[in-house]
């Protein structure tokens, strides 16, 4: 949910995390080295995962732009069990962006790499779907394990976060 509908709501915004695997993936390496989530702005969001999260096979986590704004936003119940993880700094844009999970590579000059496990450059115009863009709707990838930054992949429908 990139641009909740409401003036009152923006910081109500959440992004998905789906486990298409029959395993639960661990959002850290063996070295305890967390997962990544990011976007392309500057300054932008830049959220590092704890080290107890991990995603059930089949199961979804949440990361959230304000616990608060999400709890009051009025969207369904999210299921038990699903982890939400709320993020400090940044925003989703509401024109677009491009947003990456990564997973942690080599040190490259005392700087941690992280490896693309997804990448989705969203945007609000078609043929990306235009009602998720403040007209209350969310962004649902229709087949989960099919390619991620193609449009056609999504369609806008009522949020339904963890579900």
């Amino acid at each position: 949910m990139y641009h909740p509908q409401g003036a009152q709501n923006t910081d109500a915004e959440y992004v998905e995390l789906y486990n298409t695997t029959d395993s639960t993936v661990y959002l850290y390496d063996i070295e305890g080295n967390p997962w990544k989530f990011e976007d392309d702005d500057s300054p932008g969001i830049d959220y590092l995962f704890p080290p107890d999260a991990n995603v059930p096979p089949g199961g979804y986590i949440l990361l959230v732009k304000s616990l608060d704004a999400f709890n009051v936003a009025g969207y369904p119940a999210v299921p038990p069990g699903v982890q939400m993880f709320e993020w400090v700094d940044g925003k989703l844009s509401n024109g677009g962006q491009q947003i990456t999970i990564g997973m942690p590579g080599d040190l490259e000059d005392g700087e941690r790499r992280y490896i693309a496990i997804d990448t989705i450059e969203y945007d609000d115009t078609a043929p990306w779907p235009t009602s998720a863009d403040g007209g209350g709707d969310s962004l649902h990838r229709k087949v989960n394990t099919d390619y991620g930054n193609d449009p056609v992949n999504w369609q806008a429908l009522p949020p339904t976060p963890g579900w």
